[in-house]
């Protein structure tokens, strides 16, 4: 009953972060931490930590209907949730009308604009795969493991500040960090043969990517995801292994 708590340094941590100055723009040429940035992180933080609490609580409650309703909704809920947010973050605090994501941060000297092209969207595609991890609601390890690229980057930033590691090594660290939820997935996978939920995530992950690549709205993408997971219910994924 208290694996719950297990949860809490996670937001703590974030709330933590708003103690310190972080500037209102980006600093040009070095990847450090600033408002929209932090807003952003702690938006996404708390729709895992959401998500894996009502997973959570599905697995406690043996998955009664009642609770796998609640799961689903909130789930879904918080996914759009944390959209919206994270727009409206963007609208109070981006200081010019420039592209303020993580994937935008610099990168090293010497780094050519077809690799920093290739990781821009590799960056991005985890994006809509942590989402779907969010989506999945089956096992709670889905959106808890994403978690961690998201806390990683805060802490690579703040070492690249303090100048202790510089603007390669926080890109090879976020990268790396960005794969270890799919080792998870694919560790599941193997271990769990028919289980659908990992292929099938992978699928609606690559889905809303190449949507969102053609310019569809975020809303247009996610929305119909959303309504459809709480629709079918657990049809099709399968959460009674845990």
């Amino acid at each position: 009953a208290t694996a719950g708590l297990w949860l809490i340094p996670h937001v703590m941590l974030n709330l933590s972060s708003f103690i310190f100055h972080v500037p209102r723009e980006r600093i040009v040429g070095k990847p450090i931490i600033w408002k929209e940035y932090r807003v952003h992180n702690l938006v996404f933080v708390l729709r895992s930590v959401i998500c894996t609490v009502l997973c959570w609580l599905s697995v406690y409650h043996k998955h009664v209907p009642s609770w796998r309703r609640v799961a689903l909704i909130g789930s879904g809920l918080s996914i759009l949730g944390a959209n919206w947010a994270a727009d409206e973050a963007t609208k109070r605090l981006q200081p010019a009308e420039n592209d303020s994501s993580v994937a935008s941060l610099p990168f090293w000297e010497g780094c050519t604009l077809t690799t920093q092209r290739r990781i821009k969207k590799f960056y991005a595609y985890c994006q809509f795969m942590a989402t779907i991890s969010c989506l999945t609601i089956t096992n709670p390890i889905w959106p808890f493991v994403v978690l961690m690229p998201i806390q990683m980057s805060s802490i690579l930033l703040t070492l690249v500040r303090k100048s202790i590691i510089s603007a390669r090594g926080f890109h090879v660290g976020y990268f790396v960090s960005l794969l270890f939820p799919f080792f998870v997935g694919l560790k599941h996978f193997g271990e769990m043969r028919l289980a659908v939920d990992v292929p099938l995530a992978f699928t609606l992950g690559t889905a809303a990517f190449l949507l969102r690549c053609q310019g569809i709205s975020k809303y247009l993408v996610w929305g119909p995801m959303v309504a459809l997971r709480i629709a079918l219910g657990d049809r099709i994924m399968n959460y009674g292994m845990w």
